[in-house]
């Protein structure tokens, strides 16, 4: 049984899909498997995807198109690690993300979610220079109210069994979707997510 599963949603980023994959496969942590749900692409995405299942712990899952919410919910029902980290199919994450997050869910038990910085790179891949902010160390309710300070869903790694007790992304809500679930873990108890001041994620614009 893999300890994290890393959800990947992918339409139409056959431009970058390859790129999101393999950031994860190059992970320090090895113990890990890879859901990729390919909704309905209409590009190249599921070409790109062929050319990544020497990797056994990739698996590849298509679907008509649902929407975001409702790929990494199929993700999700489909997960067997004890940790679920997510990842848009444009963005990447740094080598050292996984065991960064684990050692902090694995040390802090009170802990349901872990997010780090990010950086934001351009269409190329290019860094940008622009950086998330740095919020407290760990954030609280009222925190996110008044911003979703977590950021792009690429930057979190969370319990499966927080999300299991809370419910998953809500495929009804046309915007702040991320912050809905968010806000859901952080009234499952007090002061349960915590940042992690490094970058760890490249966030695409």
């Amino acid at each position: 049984r893999p300890i994290l599963s890393v959800i990947i949603p992918a339409y139409n980023v056959g431009n970058y899909i390859s790129e999101a994959v393999l950031s994860v496969t190059r992970q320090t942590l090895i113990e890990l498997e890879i859901i990729v749900v390919d909704d309905g692409s209409t590009d190249n995405t599921k070409r790109a995807l062929e050319h990544l299942d020497c990797d056994q712990r990739v698996k590849v899952i298509s679907q008509s198109n649902l929407g975001t919410s409702q790929s990494r919910n199929t993700g999700l029902c489909l997960a067997r690690g004890q940790y679920i980290g997510f990842l848009d199919g444009d963005d990447r994450w740094h080598p050292t993300k996984a065991a960064r997050h684990i050692e902090v869910l694995e040390h802090l038990e009170n802990i349901d979610l872990t997010f780090s910085r990010y950086r934001i790179i351009d269409d190329a891949g290019n860094d940008t220079g622009r950086r998330s902010k740095t919020p407290p160390k760990r954030v609280k309710l009222e925190d996110l109210i008044k911003e979703n300070i977590v950021g792009t869903a690429s930057n979190v790694i969370v319990r499966k069994e927080a999300l299991d007790k809370v419910g998953y992304f809500d495929p009804n809500l046309k915007a702040a979707v991320d912050l809905d679930l968010w806000i859901r873990l952080a009234e499952l108890r007090n002061n349960n997510m915590h940042f992690i001041d490094e970058i760890l994620t490249d966030y695409r614009l």
